[in-house]
């Protein structure tokens, strides 16, 4: 067996370098022109057609992303071990309303939109800011929900 096969990585790897590049709002040219690592060779990556780049490749990847080697390939040992939130949310490929396919976009809506729930005390002094917080994500969600359903 190569040495290439062994280092396979799985497809979600792909999808969590696609999430950090597009938060960071850059494109495919960008990241290349930061890593030197071509745009083609990138979006391979991040489709899963290429499933065994070197660990220098990775840490290139990484340090433009400004993440962290575990936070690109963090998976489960086994598959009885619980999936990340944003593993659920960000990596795999879902619809949601009637049948709308979640685009990167709307997967990062939904996630800060789950985090800002998570992250406000709705009690006390903070529950109106924090409430409204969480309106202001949901009609993020919303609007970008209605702009994919037309």
């Amino acid at each position: 067996m190569s040495n290439k096969a062994n280092r396979a990585i799985d497809r979600s790897i792909g999808r969590r370098l696609r999430h950090y590049r597009e938060s960071k709002g850059y494109s495919l040219k960008t990241l290349q022109d930061k890593t030197s690592i071509s745009a083609a060779y990138i979006n391979r990556i991040e489709r899963g057609e290429r499933r065994a780049p070197s660990l220098p490749i990775l840490e290139r990847l990484c340090e433009a992303l400004d993440v962290s080697l575990f936070e690109l390939t963090q998976l489960p040992a086994t598959t009885d071990e619980p999936t990340t939130l944003f593993d659920l949310l960000i990596t795999h490929d879902y619809t949601v309303g009637d049948g709308i396919k979640a685009t990167p976009e709307i997967k990062e809506a939904i996630f800060a939109l789950v985090q800002t729930v998570i992250e406000n005390d709705l009690s006390g002094d903070e529950q109106y800011k924090g409430a409204f917080r969480i309106i202001e994500m949901a009609k993020r969600l919303v609007n970008l929900l209605k702009r994919f359903c037309h």
